[in-house]
């Protein structure tokens, strides 16, 4: 017969694990296989580190990237930087990129571009303060040279402020004794310019020119630039006429940018910034012209040089008869003694009537002789044509107006219109010879339409992401205890249960006399069943679940396993 005390012990300790499920889970893990409360173990601990690795997933800001080509030693100065200004940040261990949150990422890279960070990948003579091995060749040493060389090149093109990164790559020949074999250096760079911005023409030029400077015998000709997209930014030699007319339009681009800016500059504080619109086209003269011109002037003579012949021959010719008697010489004739006046006289007046007289002058005049050698200039401006459109002013209310009357708008008067047109002349240097015109007229403008634009999606959100992401984490950890979690312990606990029922029914059962007594006399030849004399609230009603019947007998079988054992006993009997 079985101790009283020792079997209320036993109840009582059994009570008291029916009601703790914990300890009526580990009680039906431990009746379980070995094999299966391994795998139930691991199931548990997968569970719980998904939990908490959705909990934390969820929980953690969003680090992004805050450079993805930035060396190992700019990474530690990037590292100093931000940790000085408070920022926080984390090296990923895959790939070694220093990650910041997201909404701290505009504000750590305007820290770095204080500081100058980062500076590039580019080494230039750093290369050579690194120690040589004893073997290395000469070859080895003139790349290094050389790439020191394009390092320092490319360096000093990045500090350009268009361009982001830059790359310099030299083919400089080797040096022969031979004239014939003789070959220049080249150079290739490529640039990688910032989102939206270009090189203009000049400092590609500068480009050119730099890097030629730069290598012995290297000429800017010999010389590429290439931008990241591909296109050939350094002149085209090849096609002259090409070039030679994209430099005449840049050149008059900038001729009407310079008008314009003028007229702006006079316009912007009278109007206002958006109350005007100014076009202006510059007709510019690229003809190469030279021009030699020499005149003279009569009116201003000027004696040189004189030479006057003046001839003058008093012998008398041969007189008579031409003949055999002509020719004979004249008689004996008496000569007087003294000679009158008035003889000599006839007789001088006669020979000098008879002689020969010849005048010649020559003069040489020295006039006013002008030679002239003109060039015109090239890029001159030929014609300058300016129009300009005025919107209506605004008008402000009168003192006696109603209080809320809105300004109204007012067209310009003609004198206004006048004073406006003088200063665009002015501004621009308006020649009425050149055929210069200026259009100034007012018309007001249709307002501006600007399109609201719609506010994001809630879903679009940050803020709604991020909810979504912290919910969406806890669903997942409390689906994890509510379906994963929950259903095993309480198949654990319900194994437990059923191993306490089978005990008691045993240990009920052996109370039981051989003759079908129990160890009570109370039980002795009494009917008994579940239910008892009375009603019993224990037990559920007709309407109850199977599951509910089944919790209410094994409740029964804790608290009083003498009577199901009765009872058993009694189903027994009536077979």
């Amino acid at each position: 017969m079985a101790d009283p005390v020792d079997s209320s012990d036993k109840t009582s300790e059994k009570t008291v694990k029916s009601n703790n499920p914990i300890m009526a889970a580990l009680d039906g893990l431990g009746n379980l296989p070995w094999l299966r409360q391994v795998g139930l173990m691991v199931g548990l601990a997968a569970s719980v580190a998904i939990g908490f690795g959705v909990v934390l997933w969820s929980t953690e800001p969003e680090f992004r990237p805050l450079f993805t080509d930035v060396s190992m030693i700019e990474a530690s100065q990037v590292a100093d930087v931000l940790a000085r200004e408070k920022i926080q940040f984390k090296v990923d261990p895959a790939s070694g990129l220093v990650m910041v949150r997201a909404e701290k990422i505009n504000d750590a890279r305007m820290a770095l571009a204080k500081e100058g960070l980062p500076g590039g990948n580019n080494m230039g003579y750093e290369l050579l303060d690194k120690e040589q091995g004893f073997g290395t060749s000469q070859f080895m040493e003139k790349t290094r040279y050389f790439r020191s060389i394009e390092g320092e090149l490319a360096k000093t093109i990045s500090s350009l402020t268009p361009v982001r990164n830059a790359r310099v790559h030299l083919a400089i020949p080797k040096r022969s004794v031979f004239i014939n074999d003789k070959r220049k250096p080249t150079a290739s760079v490529f640039v990688e310019l910032y989102p939206s911005r270009s090189l203009e023409r000049d400092q590609v030029a500068a480009i050119v020119h730099l890097v030629a400077s730069s290598v012995p015998e290297m000429s800017s000709k010999d010389v590429t630039v290439v931008d990241q997209r591909g296109r050939l930014l350094s002149e085209d030699t090849s096609n002259g006429e090409m070039t030679i007319a994209a430099r005449q339009l840049d050149y008059q681009h900038n001729i009407e940018e310079k008008y314009l800016g003028r007229i702006r500059d006079l316009l912007e504080p009278l109007l206002g910034p958006e109350r005007f619109k100014v076009q202006l086209t510059a007709d510019i003269d690229f003809n190469v012209v030279e021009q030699t011109a020499e005149s003279y002037n009569p009116d201003l003579p000027a004696l040189r040089s004189e030479q006057t012949l003046s001839e003058k021959s008093s012998a008398a010719g041969p007189m008579g008869v031409p003949g055999a008697l002509s020719n004979q010489p004249p008689g004996a004739a008496s000569v007087p003694e003294q000679a009158t006046g008035s003889n000599n006289a006839g007789n001088n007046a006669s020979s000098t009537d008879a002689g020969n007289q010849r005048q010649q002058a020559t003069r040489n005049y020295e006039l006013d002789r002008t030679i002239s050698h003109t060039r015109r200039q090239v890029g001159g401006i030929k014609r300058l044509s300016v129009a300009v459109v005025l919107d209506d002013k605004w008008q402000n209310p009168a003192a006696d107006a109603a209080p809320g009357t809105q300004p109204t708008r007012v067209a310009l008067s003609e004198a206004e219109l006048e004073r406006i047109t003088l200063l665009i002349k002015d501004a621009v240097g308006y020649d009425a010879a050149r055929g210069d015109s200026v259009s100034v007229i007012n018309q007001p403008f249709s307002p501006v339409q600007f399109d609201s634009i719609p506010d994001l999606p809630i879903w679009q959100q940050a803020w709604f992401q991020d909810v979504i992401r912290q919910v969406a984490g806890w669903l997942v950890v409390i689906i994890l205890i509510f379906g994963v979690l929950r259903p095993i312990l309480k198949g654990l606990a319900f194994q437990g249960k059923e191993d306490e029922v089978d005990s008691s029914l045993e240990s009920a059962l052996a109370s039981v006399g051989a003759d079908g007594s129990l160890g009570d006399s109370s039980f002795a030849g009494a009917d008994v069943t579940f239910s008892g004399s009375g009603p019993n609230p224990l037990l559920p009603g007709p309407d109850a679940s199977f599951e509910q019947h089944i919790d209410a007998i094994r409740a029964l079988v804790a608290e009083d396993p003498r009577r199901v054992a009765q009872v058993v006993k009694s189903w027994i009997e009536a077979g």
